[in-house]
């Protein structure tokens, strides 16, 4: 079954489920998924910088199903999330949609 709406993902499920060699299931569930720029640098560039074999592996997926990180403009995120203590990866992603995949 696939989910319509709009699909954001922060850096935990990414991590995840590269590392349990599942990232296919997000094309099937959810056709698309978007991530913050943000996200990307932590998961990715970070995680290949360390040695990380499922940054690589999450790397290789989102070039093979075309998906690119996106940036967010602060005035994308609620105000009642600006003044949250998020990190930098979370503030990146909280604008960018109303469901989370958590």
């Amino acid at each position: 079954m696939n989910y319509t709406g709009p699909v954001v993902s922060n850096a935990g499920p990414l991590m995840v489920l590269a590392k349990l060699n599942v990232l296919h299931l997000l094309e099937v569930l959810y056709g698309r998924v978007q991530f913050a720029t943000s996200v990307y640098e932590e998961v990715v560039t970070a995680g290949m910088l360390q040695g990380h074999d499922d940054a690589r592996t999450l790397s290789l997926f989102l070039n093979q199903v075309k998906w690119s990180p996106r940036s967010v403009d602060t005035d994308e995120i609620p105000a009642d999330i600006r003044t949250l203590r998020l990190d930098r990866g979370g503030k990146g992603y909280a604008g960018s949609g109303p469901h989370l995949a958590q």
